[in-house]
């Protein structure tokens, strides 16, 4: 579908309707938070009703975007005592199929309007009212589109939550999917009076030590395979209790796994009760949305992420021969 002919029929379902549920996807980082965040500022601004609800807690990292405490747990919701009573759109961000918002599916009710707004190369179009732009960097640049179509005002609260979505969703500007238009809307928000250095420090430089001991294990985990083409990394229950860390600090640490030379692939490993969680990179001789969408996963070409039911040898033996078949290795 044309993506003009898009963004004009999310603007009708918003002018149309008063009250919105927006939500994002499970493990949320700062795309899924600062667009939520962003877009429910925007439609405050023009009177509507919003309620912010995710599966998952927002990491501590992310503490600091304006109007977090918005953001509620599905508890939370479920026990307010003053909220909307009747949801009229659903509005799900940066989520390629609905089971990415996890248990929020739950609350959803079955007559509103469903409207899917993403980035992603492998979104499902799974709603009444769908806006992908796979070429943007980030939901939060699609959001940036939008706004401007819809003349709305960017203060420096909405263009907090748009600028670290695009950051962190671009790699900090060094991945691929940094491109023209993505400069062009930082200067934008940079106009608003936003700082980057600030930003940029509240997200990178506050990590509490239990980071640091828990990426010397995951290093220590690290394999490869077909003469250094595929080079992956481990999380284990037990590597988080030995360094004392929760699994969101092992944020962006496959991005080690690219700053070794011949390699094409990477894999991140993390064990997850009965399944194994695997996060893909890819130089872009090989297409991870591919392998990730054969058990059911996605995202984009060079950053997918999947997961698979069963121990982590297994999970490994599976994608090894994945890669092995992408490479045309035998």
């Amino acid at each position: 579908m044309n993506e003009n002919r898009e963004l004009f029929e999310v603007i009708d379902v918003i002018e149309a309707h008063h009250s919105f549920l927006i939500s994002s996807h499970i493990s949320p980082e700062g795309d899924a938070l600062g667009s939520q965040l962003a877009f429910a500022s925007v439609l405050e601004s023009m009177n509507k009703e919003v309620v912010i609800v995710d599966a998952h807690p927002v990491p501590k990292r992310y503490d600091f975007l304006p109007l977090v405490d918005k953001i509620l747990s599905l508890k939370e919701y479920n026990v307010m005592t003053q909220g909307i009573n009747n949801i009229d759109v659903a509005v799900l961000l940066d989520c390629p199929t609905i089971d990415r918002i996890g248990a929020v599916k739950k609350i959803i009710p079955d007559e509103c309007v469903l409207l899917n707004i993403d980035h992603h190369t492998s979104n499902s179009y799974f709603a009444d009212v769908n806006y992908v732009d796979s070429s943007a960097d980030s939901t939060c640049q699609a959001l940036f589109d939008l706004f401007n179509l819809m003349n709305s005002k960017i203060d420096i609260s909405v263009a907090t939550n748009l600028y670290t979505g695009i950051l962190t969703d671009t790699g900090g500007f060094k991945h691929s999917n940094t491109i023209p238009k993505t400069h062009m809307a930082i200067a934008k928000l940079l106009e608003t009076g936003i700082k980057p250095d600030k930003i940029f420090s509240l997200l990178y430089e506050r990590w509490p030590i239990e980071r640091l001991k828990l990426l010397s294990k995951v290093l220590g985990s690290v394999e490869s395979s077909f003469n250094g083409a595929f080079i992956y990394m481990t999380l284990t229950p037990n590597m988080l209790k030995e360094a004392g860390a929760g699994k969101e600090l092992s944020e962006d640490f496959i991005d080690y796994c690219l700053t070794v030379e011949g390699v094409e692939v990477a894999a991140f490993f993390r064990e997850e009760d009965e399944y194994v969680k695997i996060n893909f990179r890819s130089r872009g001789k090989i297409d991870v949305n591919k392998i990730a969408g054969k058990y059911g996963g996605g995202g984009h070409v060079k950053a997918s992420g999947c997961r698979i039911k069963g121990t982590l040898s297994q999970a490994k033996q599976e994608i090894e021969r994945d890669i092995a078949k992408a490479l045309n290795c035998k």
